[in-house]
């Protein structure tokens, strides 16, 4: 995706084992936690907003549609 990072960086940067390593940010369930309240939104997020929220803030890019 290109069009939405801005660094280097992509999802397996931070997501290590591609998202299954324990304590690396794994993906594991997580759309089963979502929404979910969070601290630095202060409000409930939707998985699609956390998932921008990467790109937005880790990858210094732009938000996908969340459709």
């Amino acid at each position: 995706m290109p069009n939405n990072v801005g660094n280097q960086l992509n999802c397996t940067s931070c997501h290590l084992g591609n998202g299954s390593e324990v304590y690396a940010a794994p993906w594991n369930n997580m759309p089963s936690v979502y929404p979910i309240y969070s601290s630095r939104a202060g409000r409930v997020n939707t998985i699609q907003e956390r998932i921008n929220g990467c790109f937005e803030r880790s990858m210094n890019g732009k938000a996908l549609d969340l459709d």
